[in-house]
């Protein structure tokens, strides 16, 4: 992610905390062109899931062999650090404890 303000050139925002407040400020509101959405709304999903006590990188996926890259913190990205104790409250999100069981006949 990179970080951009008027008369400033793009740098890299290595690290984002799970207390930080107003990173969207920096952040560009346009659209990629593969219509997935632009950085701001990945930035706001990646931010809420290291709310939950997720680590949450983004990377670009155009580079090859991307993922070990991070994984070796050789690639640049942008790495949301999780929250020390993920809160109690669930997310909302299907997990396999939450979905009913199904019954055998």
């Amino acid at each position: 992610m990179t970080a951009t303000r008027a008369c400033q050139r793009p740098r890299l925002l290595r690290e984002i905390a799970p207390t930080a407040t107003g990173f969207a400020n920096f952040v560009t509101a346009q659209r990629s062109q593969f219509g997935r959405g632009g950085m701001l709304t990945k930035c706001h999903m990646a931010h809420k899931v290291a709310k939950l006590g997720i680590s949450v990188h983004i990377a670009n996926g155009k580079t090859a062999d991307i993922l070990p890259a991070v994984l070796a913190e050789t690639a640049a990205h942008t790495w949301f650090r999780p929250s020390k104790t993920a809160s109690g409250k669930r997310s909302g999100w299907p997990t396999p404890r939450t979905r009913p069981r199904r019954q055998c006949k």
